[in-house]
């Protein structure tokens, strides 16, 4: 067995080009594919985690249909012949949130409506603990290219953003060069929308300059056109965080739609 190393930053500059209709279907989690593609193989391929301490096995199909980066390693033209070891940049618990994605198309988290937790000091610090690891997955589904992933944790940010968005997690966005995604906009106009009940956290916890600089701006657009919403005030609409039309890492909501009634008739 050979043991294949993700670099990620690799990872995030080797974009594959998978063929129109397949990247349609793989932007939205289905049940229905997913049961086809388990059924329709038994390869399974093994996920080590950076330390190599609890490795996860995976239907080879269902990995590399929702992870681009995947499907190029594993089947293009410069796939690793019989590879079927591959130690991931991420700690044990982000790969048990991904391996268990990839099956019931959910991410475990903390309940978000229990009003008496949220004053409750451990309960806190185990939000923050998770919302952490909710950032580390994203990053992670980023440098996948697995966008459906990509949305999963950006669902469950959003339930928690009331009760941790903190610079940290900011920093972690900026490290790894995510000042294009989704949940970096919409972080900058949430920070916008709340600026006076953030100004004290910014005096506690310097944000990273490119933020700062970012949020100045959304806040000078927002003072000078009054009538202009921030999507730190929305309901949460994957259209308006990843955008709605079909370049890059945007989306048609009418192809995926269309895509998820094929895969109901295909079952």
């Amino acid at each position: 067995m050979s043991t294949v190393l993700l670099s990620s930053k690799s990872a995030s500059g080797d974009q594959p080009q998978p063929q129109p209709k397949e990247e349609w279907k793989r932007r939205v989690w289905n049940i229905t594919k997913m049961a086809n593609l388990v059924s329709g193989s038994t390869a399974m391929v093994i996920l080590l985690d950076e330390d190599e301490q609890n490795p996860f096995s995976v239907h080879k199909d269902l990995l590399c249909f929702y992870s681009p980066y995947h499907d190029r390693l594993l089947n293009g033209p410069f796939r690793e012949a019989g590879s079927t070891r591959i130690k991931l940049p991420v700690t044990s618990l982000v790969l048990k949130l991904f391996s268990t994605w990839l099956y019931t198309g959910q991410i475990i988290t903390p309940s978000t409506q229990d009003a008496c937790s949220v004053n409750n000091p451990e309960r806190r610090i185990q939000y923050d603990r998770h919302h952490t690891k909710l950032v580390d997955l994203y990053i992670f589904a980023d440098s996948l290219n697995c966008i459906a992933l990509e949305r999963a944790a950006f669902v469950q940010l959003y339930k928690l953003v009331r009760l941790a968005k903190g610079p940290m997690q900011i920093f972690k966005l900026v490290d790894n060069g995510l000042e294009h995604s989704g949940l970096y906009k919409y972080w900058v106009d949430y920070w916008a929308a709340h600026y006076d009940s953030m100004i004290l956290r910014i005096l506690v916890d310097p944000l990273p300059s490119t933020f700062a600089h970012h949020l100045l701006l959304r806040k000078c657009e927002l003072d000078l056109n009054p009538k202009t919403e921030a999507c730190g005030t929305w309901r949460l609409n994957a259209d308006q965080v990843f955008g709605n039309t079909c370049t890059d890492r945007n989306h048609d909501r009418q192809h995926e739609e269309s895509s998820e009634g094929q895969d109901q008739n295909d079952a």
